[in-house]
């Protein structure tokens, strides 16, 4: 084997020791194996790797390298493949608030119980209640001001 090739070689090695890597191989198996614990929100919900990332290459050249700290791959539309225009490397607060929404009402952090309207919001992992309205526009408009301060 020549010197250029035991360098390619030894370099792609290295490409399989990042943490990259890891979170290119988790997210193909949430997407594409049903065995996966996982797969039922992702790739059940039709959720899909594009072509392009298909091989790691592709994928660490379009996203690069993780920045320091607690940061993974996250899609900015929730419901959108993974593509190099929907994903970007963010940290868990982040994350937190780029969630889908379950409730009735459409909108993140907002209850109802008897015939009040409860607004709440998560920040450094801790719930905080923002208040009780009498009317779903006004606990909408309290976690949108929330929002501003917190993210």
């Amino acid at each position: 084997m020549k010197e250029s090739e035991l360098r390619s070689e030894a370099q792609s090695e290295v490409q399989y020791t990042k943490p990259e890597y890891k979170i290119w191989i988790q997210m193909r198996q949430r997407c594409n194996n049903p065995k996966c614990r996982a797969y039922k929100f992702y790739g059940g919900r039709g959720i899909k790797v594009c072509k392009r990332w298909d091989t790691f290459k592709n994928f660490l050249e379009d996203m690069g390298s993780r920045p320091e700290g607690n940061y993974s791959i996250d899609r900015i539309d929730v419901d959108g493949d993974y593509e190099p225009n929907n994903c970007r490397w963010a940290t868990q607060k982040t994350q937190v608030r780029n969630r889908r929404c379950y409730n009735k009402y459409g909108y993140k952090g907002i209850r109802k119980k008897g015939n009040i309207f409860q607004a709440r919001i998560t920040n450094d992992y801790k719930e905080i209640y923002l208040g009780s309205f009498k009317t779903l526009a006004e606990a909408i408009n309290a976690r949108k001001e929330a929002e501003k301060l917190y993210v």
